[in-house]
């Protein structure tokens, strides 16, 4: 075995070793890289993070404005369910004391007309008596002239 010999492996091997150093070398590179873009990539999610933790805060305080406003309306409805139900009955009550005084006035109504009917009634039979009265006293005077005038002819009778 020469030194030659000895040489081409020797050289064989740094050849091989310089081959690793550029390999990681390049790996070294690429390693870089990605860890660039995964510190990129962490800086946008950390922004994203903060930015969706920022629209929390706001979704929370609106839900709490939101429970709020229910609750005041939930309060606003029970007082106009209330209300409505205070209302129905107050108009079931003017409805059966409308029908009440319907009744009591066709009552008084049919009161009045027996009322007039009667007077009615009376003033023909006031009529009535007073057409017999004057009949009646037709019928006298009638009957106190014919006397009076036999009376005459009696007279006349006798004055012949």
């Amino acid at each position: 075995v020469t030194q030659a010999d000895d040489f081409v492996p020797v050289s064989a091997h740094l050849s091989s070793v310089e081959g690793y150093k550029i390999a990681l070398e390049e790996l070294r590179k690429r390693y870089d890289d990605n860890v660039h873009e995964k510190e990129d990539e962490m800086e946008g999610l950390e922004k994203n993070v903060s930015h969706l933790s920022e629209r929390v805060e706001v979704l929370e305080e609106d839900k709490s404005l939101l429970v709020g406003q229910v609750k005041g309306l939930k309060t606003a409805l029970e007082r106009a369910q209330h209300s409505a139900t205070r209302h129905k009955r107050e108009a079931a009550q003017l409805t059966q004391r409308v029908n009440t005084l319907k009744v009591s006035l066709a009552q008084a109504i049919n009161i009045a007309e027996q009322s007039t009917l009667h007077k009615l009634e009376l003033a023909e039979i006031s009529d009535l008596q007073e057409k017999q009265k004057r009949s009646h006293q037709r019928l006298n005077t009638d009957t106190k002239v014919k006397e009076v005038k036999k009376i005459a002819k009696r007279k006349a009778e006798i004055l012949r």
